[in-house]
This record gives C-alpha cells, sequence and structure tokens, in this order.
C-alpha cells in the first residue's frame, strides 16, 4: 500500500505528544469531578449554615441528622408509591407515611437555624414509635409488627445525633414499648389474625426476646456512642495543639531562614569578589567550593521559606504581563551548560498554535519549570531531555496550558511515585546518597500549580525516563481589553 507524502493538516500536527499529556487530562476529568462534588457539599453546607470552622463532633452531627431525615425522606416516598399500587387507593398508612414525610423535610429546614442535637434525636425516636405504634395497632398486630426492628435503628440515630445518654433512654422507652405491643396482641379478640389463644405463648417469647435484643444493642451503642465521643474530644484537643505547633514551626522558620540569609548573602557576595581577583589554582578552586555551596544553601532555604509560607497560608501570587516563549527559551539557554558533561541533549518544542503572552506570576513559573528542568538533567546521564508545551482555550476564557519536561533518564518505579511529591522524601536510599536534595522541590512545584488553580502529574517507569506535566489555566494577554477611558466633553 502506497503512503502518501501530502502534508497533514494542520489540526493534526498539533495533537498531543504521545508523552503521558493524555494521562494528565484524564486526571483532570477526576479532578472536575471531584470539584464539583466538593462544590455541592460546600453548597448544602451553606443552606444548612453548617460552619467549618466549628467543632468536629458538630459537624459530624449537622451532617448526620440531614443523613438520616433525607434518608428517611426518599424511603416514605418510596413507601407511599409502593403502598398506593398495592392498597390501590388513599388509606390511613398513606397519611402517616406523607406526616413523618413532613416531619424530616421540616427537621432540615430546621437544622439551618437550630442545632439543638438532643431535640433532634427526640424528633426522629418519635417518628419511629409513632410508626411502630400505628403499624402495630392495626388488626392487633401488636409484638408481630414488622417495623419493630426499626427500634434498632433508632438506637443507631440517638447514638450519632446526640450521645450514650440519649440511646439509654431510647433503649429503655424501646423496651417498655415492646411490652405495651405484647399487651395489644395479649388483649385482640379471638377472631383477630393473631388468636391470643393460639399465639399467646409465642407473643411472650417474642416479647422476651426483642427486650434481650434491644438491651443488648443500647448497651453497644451507648459504648459506641461515648467512645465516639471521647474520640471527637481528643481530636479536637490533638488538632488545636497541632495547630499551636505549626504555627510556632512556621514562625521560627521563617524568622531563622531569614536571619541565616543575610550572613549567606555576604559570603556568596565576597567568594564571588574574591573570584574576580588574582587567584592561585587551589586558591580559585576552594574559593569556588564557598561560593556554589553558599548559593546551593539560599536555594534551601529559599525552599523552606516558602514551605513555612504555605503553611501559614501566607502564599501570594503576583500576575504579571509576560512572555512564556522567552521564559522557557531563557530557561533551556541556563541549563545548556549542564548538559556538555553529559550525552544529553536539551531542547524546546513549541508549537506555533500556542500563544507566547500570558498574565501570571512568572516567578513562580520560572521556579516551577526551573525544578523540573534541574531534576531531568540530574537523573539523564545520557540521550535527552525535551520541555514539551501545549494547550488549548478553556470555556471560562482562560488558556488551559499543558507545559511537559520528558526525559530519558532512570524513571521511577511504581511503588515510589506516590513519595514523588511529598515533603522531605527521597524516592530511593540510594539515589539521595548519590544524589543530593532537600525532597522539597517537587512539593513546592506542585503546590504552586494548585495555587495557580492547576494540576501537576508525573509518568514514569523504572529505567524509561520520565515525564512531569502540569496544566495551568492562564489569561492571554490578547483577550484582555483595556478599560474604558471618560473623555471629558
Amino acid at each position: 500500500m502506497k503512503t502518501s507524502n501530502k502534508p497533514q493538516p494542520k489540526l493534526v500536527q498539533h495533537r498531543r505528544h504521545s508523552m503521558g499529556l493524555q494521562i494528565g487530562q484524564w486526571g483532570i476529568n477526576s479532578v472536575q469531578i471531584k470539584a464539583s462534588i466538593e462544590k455541592a457539599l460546600f453548597g448544602l453546607e451553606l443552606f444548612l449554615r453548617i460552619d467549618r470552622n466549628a467543632r468536629t463532633s458538630d459537624l459530624f452531627r449537622s451532617w448526620a441528622v440531614f443523613a438520616i431525615a433525607f434518608s428517611m425522606i426518599i424511603v416514605q416516598i418510596i413507601n407511599l408509591a409502593i403502598m398506593t399500587h398495592s392498597y390501590g387507593g388513599w388509606t390511613d398508612d398513606h397519611r402517616l407515611s406523607l406526616a413523618a414525610t413532613c416531619l424530616m423535610a421540616g427537621s432540615i429546614i430546621m437544622l439551618r437555624y437550630y442545632k439543638i442535637y438532643f431535640f433532634y434525636a427526640l424528633l426522629f425516636s418519635g417518628v419511629i414509635f409513632i410508626g411502630i405504634t400505628g403499624s402495630a395497632l392495626q388488626s392487633y398486630t401488636g409484638i408481630n409488627t414488622a417495623l419493630l426492628p426499626m427500634l434498632v435503628m433508632g438506637s443507631v440515630f440517638c447514638g450519632i445525633i446526640s450521645g450514650w445518654r440519649m440511646v439509654i433512654i431510647f433503649g429503655s422507652a424501646s423496651i417498655a414499648l415492646v411490652w405495651a405491643l405484647y399487651g395489644v396482641s395479649a388483649s385482640a379478640p379471638a377472631d383477630a389474625i393473631y388468636n391470643p389463644e393460639i399465639f399467646a405463648t409465642r407473643n411472650f417469647q417474642r416479647a422476651v426476646q426483642a427486650s434481650f435484643a434491644y438491651g443488648l444493642s443500647t448497651i453497644m451503642v451507648s459504648l459506641f456512642s461515648y467512645s465516639m465521643s471521647t474520640a471527637f474530644r481528643k481530636l479536637e484537643e490533638n488538632v488545636i495543639q497541632a495547630k499551636s505547633s505549626e504555627k510556632s514551626k512556621s514562625l521560627f522558620l521563617s524568622n531563622m531562614s531569614h536571619e541565616i540569609r543575610t550572613p549567606l548573602n555576604g559570603i556568596i557576595g565576597m567568594s564571588g569578589l574574591l573570584l574576580d581577583s588574582k587567584l592561585s589554582d587551589d586558591q580559585h578552586k576552594f574559593a569556588n567550593i564557598v561560593h556554589s555551596c553558599g548559593k546551593s544553601l539560599v536555594t534551601i532555604i529559599n525552599d523552606v521559606l516558602d514551605i513555612s509560607k504555605m503553611d501559614a497560608n501566607k502564599f501570594t501570587l503576583r500576575p504579571e504581563p509576560f512572555n512564556l516563549r522567552e521564559l522557557l527559551q531563557s530557561l533551556v539557554f541556563l541549563h545548556q551548560p549542564a548538559t556538555i558533561e553529559s550525552e544529553t541533549h536539551l531542547s524546546l518544542r513549541y508549537p506555533e498554535h500556542v500563544p507566547q503572552d500570558f498574565v501570571g506570576d512568572e516567578g513562580r513559573l520560572r521556579q516551577v519549570i526551573n525544578n523540573l528542568l534541574s531534576n531531568a538533567l540530574k537523573f539523564t546521564q545520557e540521550g535527552s531531555v525535551i520541555v514539551f508545551v501545549d494547550g488549548q482555550m478553556g470555556a471560562n476564557g482562560k488558556y488551559e496550558l499543558y507545559v511537559a519536561v520528558k526525559d530519558t533518564g532512570i524513571g521511577i518505579s511504581d511503588e515510589n511515585k506516590s513519595k514523588v511529591f511529598q515533603r522531605f522524601e527521597q524516592i530511593d536510599s540510594e539515589l539521595s546518597r548519590q544524589y543530593t536534595g532537600t525532597g522539597l522541590g517537587l512539593s513546592i512545584a506542585k503546590e504552586i500549580i494548585e495555587c495557580m488553580g492547576g494540576t501537576m502529574g508525573v509518568a514514569s517507569h523504572k529505567n524509561q525516563g520520565s515525564v512531569f506535566y502540569f496544566k495551568v489555566p492562564l489569561p492571554v494577554t490578547e483577550t484582555i481589553q483595556p478599560a474604558p477611558i471618560a473623555l471629558a466633553s
């Protein structure tokens, strides 16, 4: 079969390179789904007026009240549909179910204004008791009602929403209800479905067995509820202590980093002046070592400062117009000397359809890409390191920019991929001795990209190279319209 030598359409030329960017795009879909779910939950929290800064136990109880009420509404709606189909008309069971649905809907509305969890436990308990009693009184069903196991669910509801004391109250009331229902069965007339003369012994045994069951469930749920409340209390105490320690640590790191950087700048400056003076070969070698070590320490200190700012929520971005192509070309030029000693080819691929002028924090983007390039060259002794750029205009009016750094280096094993973006982590103890580093660069780079509203990932296999990529939405300067100027009349 002959192959055509005609030039491919521009659209085909601009397709994504097979270097793992597709993996990143697939990941974006899951991230977008997760973001949509979180947005919906946040909207629900706003509707219910749930304060995220409240105690963890209160947050849990508020969500529990909503989940229980909403679930019971759904169950009652399904129950209404089934009863309508079965009975063929409107009955007292329909009215009882509709009343329960209205009560549950009212409890959700009430939750917006009142977070009195003991009240909601009483409300749900009352609905359960009324439902069981209503079904038990019909035809003297009594202790044989099918809704009797709902008492166990009531114990669980009370334990989650209110606490172990409410569980004991509900359990005691449940046992009393069991014997009241036994009385209903015992008082049934002889022509009832459950003839008391025939089912007397069985009804008594059911009452005894139900009492044991609800007594045991009460003890278990109350112990669980007590343990849960104790765990929440300890958790909240630990969180408060951890926040205090984290604040002190961040403040200490920030102050110490500033104090250390001042004399280091002096060392770097003086060693630089010393290198410009007339020195012997050995003296020049020693001064160069001092100068290089000083610059490495400044890099580490800057990383520590970035970490402390991120932990203290003081990390800020300074968006300004910049030229992305010039930024990448300058970084490639900067790292070209590092490829001289190794057999590595460093190149940039910047397609024509990708804009060049964007608005963003150029310094932080330079920091991220510089880190990716440094790592790629450090772990690649021969082969190539290529910077890829691609993207497309997003629905929000911003350009979805893709940047990836692909190398043919040592690669990363599957079990070590999870460590790549963790702080202070080296993926391999042997490599950490051979290739120095703090383990902060990639974690900081990932957090910077996330602060910009983007995502970062890696595609790699052992001894087959790696692809580190990120996607970030940036405005294109051509799309920014200047504000209208009012002319004097």
